[in-house]
């Protein structure tokens, strides 16, 4: 499709294969209305599109297990705000087979909708306030399956969690992005976690110490998450295969124990 929106056939492409990809570049822009009429439609992933709102078609997919929405941002992983999440402007809680929700916003009533929704195994947020912290908590706190979670502050506000009182026994990959005024109490129940992600968390004390215990830990990524000169690893992180630290300005110093 050229620059005028017409479609053109190419050396090699059939005109058949050219109006495939002239219906995905709509599909791209905004989803029909229509949608709706998928009753049998178990997955839809609108990752990386432009769509920002579902239609509200969506609640009529009452077979729909994995709803993926997240739009990652070229090029700003060192930055604050590398995904963006979907707005839901309707009850996306009466899709009682939905297993996989993400990214979406945190917008309106989405927090009271998300605790009904306990059926989640994996679940992205993005856009979430302070304020949201009781609500939040209250939800993960009945997903007995969930084992993946994503959880992005609201631009520069602080990331509240600590009202959750022990998360998911299955909880195996982790991110939070933004400001942590400290490592959560029950970071040390993880002992299902194998990925975790702490993204502009700027603490000011070493995190590590909190982290070195997991015992199923094997991929740490810390992006701008301590503000400090010093990082040490101490003893632990015995199954730990992948470490990543970026966007660590005011880092002088790594130390790592002796077993």
């Amino acid at each position: 499709m050229d620059g005028r929106g017409v479609c053109r056939t190419g050396q090699g492409i059939t005109p058949e294969e050219v109006a495939e990809g002239y219906l995905m570049e709509l599909i791209r822009r905004k989803l029909p209305k229509s949608i709706g009429r998928l009753h049998n439609l178990e997955t839809l992933n609108i990752d990386d599109t432009n769509i920002k709102a579902l239609p509200k078609g969506i609640v009529k997919l009452q077979n729909l297990r994995y709803l993926l929405a997240r739009r990652l941002n070229p090029g700003l992983y060192n930055d604050f705000d590398y995904v963006s999440g979907i707005q839901v402007h309707l009850d996306i809680s009466t899709l009682k087979n939905l297993q996989v929700l993400g990214c979406v916003e945190s917008s309106g009533n989405m927090m009271k909708q998300v605790q009904s929704m306990t059926q989640l195994v994996r679940l992205e947020l993005s856009n979430v306030k302070s304020s949201d912290e009781t609500e939040l908590c209250s939800a993960i706190q009945n997903m007995p399956f969930l084992c993946r979670l994503f959880v992005m502050a609201s631009n520069h506000e602080i990331l509240q969690m600590n009202a959750l009182k022990s998360p998911p026994p299955g909880l195996r990959r982790l991110s939070l992005v933004g400001k942590l005024e400290n490592i959560p109490g029950w970071f040390h129940s993880l002992e299902s976690l194998r990925v975790l992600h702490l993204h502009w968390s700027r603490l000011e004390n070493d995190p590590t110490s909190h982290l070195q215990a997991l015992p199923n830990l094997r991929w740490l990524t810390l992006v701008k998450a301590y503000e400090g000169r010093h990082l040490q690893f101490r003893q632990g992180f015995t199954n730990l295969e992948i470490l990543e630290l970026l966007n660590f300005p005011a880092l002088r110093l790594i130390t790592i124990a002796r077993e």
